[in-house]
């Protein structure tokens, strides 16, 4: 996450106020009241004379990039008067963890924390998460509180990458992240490994009985492990995987096709000797279902027009340039998935049928097909090694996957 800071506000803000002032709520101003902007800097003016010493400015490196003002009522409240921030820095985790750390303040001095909110502003929904409540309406704001948990989620489900994550550089689950999730699963905790590999791979590398489900292929598909039951999300179309190979058969380097158990590959000179991984000589030797499909090249400039060929010209699959994040030179290559199939689709369909909600969730992650996951649910953590766009939509950054990362930071919050 963007690291922030604060300073007490001044009247020399005046003009960075009044654009963040236009630009976040100049929509809703006009649609009520109508806006002027002679009309508008006369209240903001105003207002800075009587509650300028409530206000202080966020920034970051150094720049004001944002405003938040908070003061105690009559009854005792803390009341939120405003907290917004510049368009380019909302979706990075900012204003989530100004507002967990005050709700966590607040809470431990038992005090309601109260704020309202525009009825069309699409902020009440992260309200929502941290646990704020309506508990009142005008015609044009919702006011809501929150008394209870003071912004500490009582979180039931846990969940983890694999590759970069859970999994050490060499592949292989720490005893003490081991233990931690065993201990965790004991505690009543959900446990969900997500992961671009099919479950012939997850087995490969651990013990699946830590977790109580594992969400496969990038989301292609749920397994019950307890209950050894699966549900498909989605495939690949079978004249989609025809038309990708023979475009790219004569010059990538390998095109993987990954089933719920196998992993077909064409091209590659050797393989490893896995019982779940299959060299083929042609599409033919494929019987089964594909939910995936990774193709690899000689240079970043192949993948890169490679993708744009491919997002241009077949609109039912979703492209990814993915990364080993733990291994340094940082291999590339491009995954596709049956378009709308993601890790959150997934988790969001987990989460439905065992009646769980997203802001119930944790999440661990590192790399490019975490982005759909990593800020949707209640608690989004990047790994220390993770990619720099990763650890910008995240709520916390953790230690990285040789530090046993997922395990330390589980027993430093839920504990």
């Amino acid at each position: 996450m963007i690291k922030y800071t604060f300073r007490n506000c001044t009247l020399e803000d005046f003009d960075f106020l009044f654009k963040l002032k236009k630009e976040n709520f100049k929509w809703y101003i006009d649609k009520i009241w109508g806006w002027k902007d002679d009309n508008q800097k006369e209240r903001l003016q105003q207002d800075l004379k009587e509650h300028l010493h409530h206000k202080r400015i966020i920034l970051v490196d150094n720049k004001p990039i944002g405003i938040y003002a908070v003061h105690i009522t009559q009854d005792g409240d803390l009341f939120i008067n405003e907290i917004s921030i510049l368009k380019e820095y909302q979706n990075k985790g900012i204003g989530k963890k100004i507002l967990e750390e005050q709700l966590n303040e607040n809470h431990q001095k038992g005090i309601r924390t109260i704020l309202q909110v525009f009825k069309e502003n699409p902020a009440k929904k992260l309200y929502e998460q941290l646990g704020f409540k309506v508990y009142g309406e005008t015609e044009t704001h919702y006011q809501m509180e929150n008394i209870n948990n003071g912004g500490i989620m009582k979180y039931k489900l846990i969940s983890t990458d694999f590759d970069g994550t859970l999994l050490t550089s060499n592949k292989k689950i720490t005893e003490k992240n081991r233990n931690i999730l065993q201990k965790y699963k004991n505690n009543k905790y959900i446990i969900v490994g997500i992961t671009a590999r099919n479950l012939a791979s997850v087995n490969n590398v651990c013990d699946i009985r830590i977790f109580n489900y594992l969400i496969l292929n990038n989301g292609s598909y749920i397994y019950d492990v307890e209950n050894n039951i699966g549900i498909n999300i989605g495939h690949i179309e079978k004249n989609t995987i025809i038309n990708i190979t023979n475009k790219f058969k004569d010059f990538a380097e390998e095109i993987d096709y990954c089933s719920l158990n196998k992993y077909y590959i064409y091209k590659k000179g050797n393989v490893k000797n896995k019982n779940f991984i299959v060299k083929i000589n042609g599409l033919e030797d494929i019987k089964e279902i594909i939910a995936r499909m990774n193709i690899f090249f000689k240079s970043n400039e192949e993948i890169s027009n490679s993708r744009k060929y491919i997002e241009n010209k077949f609109h039912n699959l979703d492209v990814l340039e993915m990364s080993d994040t733990d291994n340094n030179n940082f291999k590339k290559w491009i995954a596709l998935n049956p378009k709308g199939i993601n890790k959150f689709k997934a988790l969001e369909v987990l989460c439905k049928k065992i009646e769980i909600n997203i802001d119930e969730v944790i999440f661990f992650g590192d790399s490019v097909n975490d982005l759909s996951i990593i800020n949707k649910v209640g608690l989004g953590v990047a790994m220390g090694n993770a990619l720099k766009e990763v650890k910008e939509k995240a709520d916390e950054i953790t230690l990285s996957n040789d530090e046993d990362g997922v395990g330390v930071f589980l027993d430093k919050i839920l504990k």
